[in-house]
């Protein structure tokens, strides 16, 4: 209700945009815009424009002064690589590119242990490579993006059949498998139920062995009596306390 009631040519009565209450135009005061907007109120509910309103942005220009993109993979011989993580003990990879690839290669793929496993390729579906050893370490889990874990043709087939993988540093047995289930005697090898021991009694050897350069039938006819019960070049099989390991 207004205050005033008497006639007043030209001052007319408008209501308060935040009160409600009658006021003479006279009396009325407008709060500038921004988020008011524009609203018409009694002086004692004047208040002065947010000075937030007066801000403006600035253009955040977060452009790379003197880029250094990632180069594309230019290879000069034939490879490509890992574009999807796979398990460790998985026989099928997925890569960037089959092409020039057969069934029966012999390749070399970089694991995320650092270290090059050697195996065949046992067919494709699309980009999907099957192996014909299962992965004794995982790919594509540890490096980064993109992960580019290299898979490298080594020669054409036939197929590595050595029999063996690298279980965690431990020669493991790719059945079917051609090793006794007992010794043969001191110092021969035998199936302990997926890896390979060694029997007591003869030993400790120097001959050097490497993992994926030893097939099942040669470690038979040789024995484990002659190899290192340590080593330190990679690869290199050793007695370690009866059981193959791999450096």
């Amino acid at each position: 209700m207004a205050n005033d009631r008497w006639y007043n040519p030209g001052d007319w009565y408008q209501l308060d945009d935040l009160s409600g209450f009658k006021i003479r135009a006279s009396r009325s005061r407008t709060i500038p815009g921004g988020q008011t907007g524009q609203l018409v109120v009694a002086p004692e509910r004047w208040e002065p424009q947010q000075p937030q309103d007066f801000v403006r942005g600035i253009v955040d220009d977060q452009m790379v002064q003197v880029p250094r993109p990632r180069q594309t993979n230019q290879f000069t011989i034939l490879a490509t690589f890992v574009t999807a993580p796979s398990a460790r003990g998985t026989g099928v990879i997925t890569v960037d590119s089959v092409d020039g690839f057969a069934v029966n290669d012999n390749v070399q793929l970089m694991l995320d242990s650092g270290e090059n496993f050697v195996t065949s390729i046992a067919g494709f579906s699309g980009k999907e490579m099957f192996l014909g050893t299962p992965l004794p370490y995982s790919v594509g889990t540890l490096y980064g993006d993109p992960l580019e874990n290299t898979l490298i043709f080594l020669q054409h087939g036939p197929p590595l059949t050595t029999g063996f993988y690298n279980d965690g540093q431990v020669l493991a047995i790719l059945y079917p498998s051609l090793l006794p289930t007992v010794p043969s005697g001191p110092g021969g090898i035998f199936d302990t139920g997926g890896t390979v021991g060694i029997e007591p009694g003869v030993g400790p050897g120097t001959l050097q062995l490497f993992f994926n350069q030893v097939s099942q039938g040669y470690l038979l006819n040789i024995g484990g009596g002659q190899l290192p019960t340590s080593a330190s070049i990679a690869n290199q099989l050793y007695n370690n306390g009866g059981e193959v390991a791999i450096a």
